[in-house]
């Protein structure tokens, strides 16, 4: 995890040269989707600044920790903002645009940690990712995100414990996909 958050900021210090790169087309281009991971499955957004050298993403997410093993009935549910840099725009021979991201971002819900009941988590994330975007106004994005945070064992009044965020950091194993279609 230190050595996703470590290439994040060493790629956002190289990022002030991005805005340049990217095709005005694309600099207010409103795209939202779906998102799929093991770590969760919902609904992304991504709102370009200005600039078009950074993207603000929202991700609201049901977390399935539990559902596999059929030791919970309903998933909890997470949200993250991350800040994406745009660290290096390239075209390809067809036409394609790859973008490659990276950047900090906060996150927050109500799941489920690693044997312990729902409780609030509250915490800071990165994401490296690759953004891959098509003639036909679609975006498929690639990316790793990982997520420091505490977790709140809530089991009474009296009795509630607040521990590290387990899941979060395992979680950074875990690839993902994000489909998005861009409006102009």
């Amino acid at each position: 995890m230190i050595g996703v958050l470590a290439v994040a900021a060493m790629l956002l210090c190289s990022a002030g040269s991005a805005s340049a790169q990217v095709p005005p087309v694309l600099r207010n281009a409103l795209s939202p989707g779906l998102h799929f991971s093991p770590d969760g499955i919902g609904l992304t957004l991504d709102l370009p600044a200005n600039e078009g050298g950074i993207i603000h993403n929202v991700r609201i997410m049901a977390d399935p920790y539990g559902l596999m093993t059929g030791s919970d009935d309903i998933p909890g549910v997470k949200g993250e903002y991350i800040l994406k840099h745009v660290v290096k725009t390239v075209r390809s021979q067809k036409g394609y645009l790859y973008r490659i991201t990276a950047g900090p971002g906060i996150m927050g819900g109500y799941v489920r940690d690693k044997g312990k009941p729902f409780g609030p988590v509250a915490g800071i994330c990165g994401n490296v990712g690759m953004d891959l975007l098509l003639k036909k106004q679609v975006t498929i994005s690639f990316g790793i995100t990982t997520e420091l945070g505490v977790h709140m064992d809530y089991r009474n009044r009296y009795n509630s414990r607040i521990t590290l965020y387990k899941n979060g950091l395992l979680g950074t194993v875990y690839p993902s996909v994000s489909v998005k279609h861009r409006f102009r």
